[in-house]
């Protein structure tokens, strides 16, 4: 896994997948939130935030999910999680407010 932050979204299905990989911090964590804010404003039904390849996820990370579970309105977020990405998340709580998955397969196939 690499340091610096790289974001990417495709299309898979009726969902739509931002992809992360490498460090979320305070310098790269508004690189994330742009590329969800992008995602949610694009009306598509499922966004699924792929994390599973994300080394480190600090604070500033968690700021980012908190801000994007705020801006759901009828959209399901569905988040998976790398080890490093699921602690902090639930080590905070924040677990009991998102849906969080192993894998990207295993987000994209849950039905509702």
């Amino acid at each position: 896994m690499t340091r610096d932050l790289v974001v990417s979204t495709r299309p898979a299905g009726a969902a739509l997948v931002v992809s992360a990989s490498g460090e979320v911090d305070i310098l790269s964590a508004p690189k994330l939130s742009t590329a969800l804010s992008e995602a949610l404003a694009t009306g598509s039904e499922v966004v699924v935030v792929d994390l599973s390849e994300v080394g480190f996820f600090g604070s500033a990370g968690l700021s980012v999910l908190v801000e994007t579970l705020a801006a759901v309105t009828a959209q399901q977020l569905r988040v998976v999680a790398s080890p490093q990405v699921q602690r902090p998340i639930e080590l905070t709580g924040l677990d009991a407010m998102l849906d969080l998955y192993g894998t990207l397969p295993e987000a994209l196939a849950d039905g509702g």
